[in-house]
């Protein structure tokens, strides 16, 4: 329905009211139905006049709406985020304001870890060879005592003994590990913090005493603050070092989202 209602002494006012029935009631398609639905949108905002649109479009599809105030510095709410109606994918809604003429929205994801990447590796271990030991096995080897005058035969010759002996004293072993994602941050500090954590963990499960629980705890929470910490500074030293003034010419807008950028890594 559109109909034009008029007030002595003020502008008409324009009052649009669509009702969309269900598919089930309906032979109308929802892309029928977004096509003409667009369609007015188009025709309706290039008309002068007061609007209202209201309207029953029964087509949520048991979505949920989560972004409920203003994103946009007039207080439009014009960036949404949407979801299931039965799901919890959806948490913690925060909305960041400006310096640009829209908010920033951010929420948490209740999404599980990919599960890690296995793959198998080949490795000698060639700290634990006796060298005096290899030595004298390859001495005593038909390479040196015996070796053969064709210079192709040689090379195969080289390429047999060393091998043998090699596959004596470091034998090739397999084993699966896990691959981790890549993290630039991830410094010596860190790895120290982590040994730390895990070997109080070990002596807690060993002795079951209240205090090494809480000792483990504490190493818990001191690699953590150290993990954001370093994490934050990495980031910071990545902006700093980039070529800013080359970038801002590229991008001259980027320059306006310099603080805001900065501001975002340090609530990551």
């Amino acid at each position: 329905m559109d109909i034009s209602v008029s007030s002595s002494g003020q502008q008409p006012l324009r009052l649009l009211s669509v009702y969309r029935p269900p598919s089930s009631k309906s032979k109308q398609t929802p892309s029928t139905f977004f096509r003409e639905f667009a369609i007015l949108l188009e025709t309706i905002s290039v008309v002068q006049c007061r609007l209202l649109f209201a309207g029953d479009f029964n087509f949520s599809s048991g979505l949920r709406q989560h972004v409920t105030g203003a994103t946009h510095k007039k207080g439009h709410t014009l960036d949404l985020i949407i979801s299931h109606e039965t799901d919890s994918l959806v948490s913690n809604l925060i909305l960041y304001g400006h310096p640009s003429d829209h908010y920033a929205v951010k929420c948490d994801l209740e999404v599980a870890r990919p599960k890690p990447t296995k793959c198998t590796v080949r490795q000698r271990r060639l700290k634990d060879v006796d060298l005096d030991a290899l030595r004298h096995d390859v001495v005593n080897s038909p390479l040196i005592l015996n070796p053969a005058d064709d210079p192709d035969v040689l090379i195969e010759q080289y390429h047999t003994v060393l091998s043998d002996v090699l596959d004596k004293h470091a034998p090739v072993k397999t084993r699966k590990i896990t691959l981790r994602p890549h993290a630039p941050w991830y410094d010596e500090s860190l790895r120290n913090a982590k040994r730390k954590k895990r070997s109080y963990e070990r002596k807690w499960k060993s002795s079951g005493l209240e205090v090494d629980k809480q000792a483990f705890q504490e190493s818990c929470s001191e690699f953590k603050e150290l993990l954001d910490s370093t994490k934050t500074k990495y980031h910071r030293s990545v902006i700093s070092e980039c070529d800013q003034k080359q970038l801002f010419n590229v991008i001259p807008s980027l320059k306006l989202h310099q603080c805001y950028l900065q501001e975002c890594l340090l609530q990551t």
